[in-house]
């Protein structure tokens, strides 16, 4: 009975150790870039919860989106903090950023992008 209980005990241990580590290794914050479907708008933003996100854009429940619907999802970035999200977020809305982006992560042109709104 002894070896049984201690088994258990290191096997518990070693879960909850990994659960620990896993809780660290997925993001919490994402930059999201959308493009409306029907315009010449795209929208950069962050969120934590990015389909409660993209559904509220698609919605009509964000002032800078509503009158741009339907919107897709033309990428996303994880990142583990927050700060690092908003900061990435002001970046992307620069004239470097937006280079950038839409050269390296978008694969297109930057100078035939279309508007960009601010969160």
């Amino acid at each position: 009975m002894r070896s049984a209980s201690r088994n258990y005990f290191v096997v518990r241990l070693a879960l909850l150790s990994l659960g620990f580590c896993l809780k660290f290794l997925f993001y919490v914050v994402c930059i999201y870039i959308l493009k409306s479907k029907n315009y010449e708008f795209t929208y950069i933003g962050s969120t934590n919860d990015l389909k409660r996100r993209f559904a509220e854009h698609n919605e009509g429940l964000s002032q800078s989106t509503k009158h741009y619907l339907p919107f897709e999802l033309l990428s996303y970035i994880g990142l583990q903090t927050e700060s690092q999200a908003r900061s990435l977020e002001k970046y992307f809305k620069t004239g470097s950023g937006k280079a950038i982006l839409y050269k390296r992560i978008l694969g297109r042109d930057s100078n035939h992008s279309p508007d960009e709104a601010s969160a």
